[in-house]
Formats: C-alpha cells, sequence, structure tokens
C-alpha cells in the first residue's frame, strides 16, 4: 500500500481510495477467506475500504442458494 506525508503536519498516512458502502458477493467470500487465513477484521474492512460492521456481517453470514441465511 503506498503512503504519503502529510503536507502540513509531515505525518505518514495511508490514502483512502476506495470506500464501499455495501458489499458484493465476491468481497463476502474474499472477507471469509482472509478471516479463516487469520486476519483481522479491522484490516479486511481498511482493504476493502468498507465499515468493520459490514465485513463482520458477511464473516458471520454465509448465503446459501435458495436464499435462507446461516450462520456459521
Amino acid at each position: 500500500m503506498a503512503t504519503n506525508l502529510h503536507t502540513f503536519d509531515g505525518v505518514l498516512i495511508n490514502p483512502i481510495t476506495i470506500r464501499r458502502k455495501y458489499l458484493g458477493p465476491g468481497e463476502e467470500q474474499w472477507a471469509r477467506r482472509r478471516r479463516e487465513e487469520g486476519e483481522l477484521i479491522h484490516e479486511i474492512a481498511h482493504q476493502l475500504g468498507a465499515h468493520p460492521f459490514l465485513v463482520s456481517k458477511a464473516i458471520r453470514e454465509a448465503r446459501v442458494s435458495d436464499g435462507q441465511m446461516i450462520l456459521l
């Protein structure tokens, strides 16, 4: 991830380039896989540009093909 120096303070920051308000099926599956690999929810959320609540919701719920939802 690229970093920048803030022009006024000189603090090293990470730019936010993507902001998601919802997660699609691909992002949900990716988040579940990353969590299974041991990644922290907050880090997954930062990588996706989403709120940690959305990521934790995607990890907790698995969508079944017939529309039912089950808890993992």
